[in-house]
């Protein structure tokens, strides 16, 4: 029983980590991961605008039911393997740096990907969740906002 427990214990924070399927991906796979992503917001998000600066790209969504409610994925498109000195192109790669969006829509993210045993509200107490494992990896509250919130991964 005790090995079960600890087995359990130890594959939910393997889990709980696993960002490698948002990074250095095919555009296949990158648009399967935005639906992925915008599933699990449970919100009814509709794509609104898309574009790209210093290197990252961004993709913007509108909740259909209510226009003020809008989430961000922020991510990057890479040519691995790449030499132009040698003029070789790579190949290209897609991945995610980040999401962003009200407290409830970016929440969920974190419980499946990063911390499936997040206390909801002592993140929000504390305006901030990072994790021991991946000190890049953090949600925070925008300061400038009442309720937006951004994933950094």
């Amino acid at each position: 029983m005790k090995k079960l427990l600890l087995f359990l214990l130890l594959s939910s924070f393997a889990f709980g980590q696993d960002l490698n399927h948002f990074k250095n991906i095919d555009s296949l796979q990158f648009e399967k991961s935005i639906s992925e992503i915008i599933t699990l917001t449970g919100r009814n998000y509709k794509a609104d605008d898309f574009g790209e600066y210093k290197g990252k790209r961004y993709f913007k969504f509108i909740n259909s039911e209510n226009k003020d409610d809008s989430f961000m994925i922020t991510g990057y498109r890479a040519f691995k393997d790449a030499n132009p000195a040698l003029e070789v192109k790579g190949k290209e790669t897609w991945g995610m740096t980040s999401i962003a969006g009200p407290f409830l829509a970016v929440y969920p993210f974190w419980l499946k990907f990063i911390d499936n045993a997040a206390d909801r509200d002592k993140i929000i107490k504390d305006e901030i969740a990072s994790t021991p494992k991946d000190r890049f990896t953090r949600m925070y509250k925008d300061s400038n906002s009442e309720n937006y919130w951004i994933l950094e991964f």
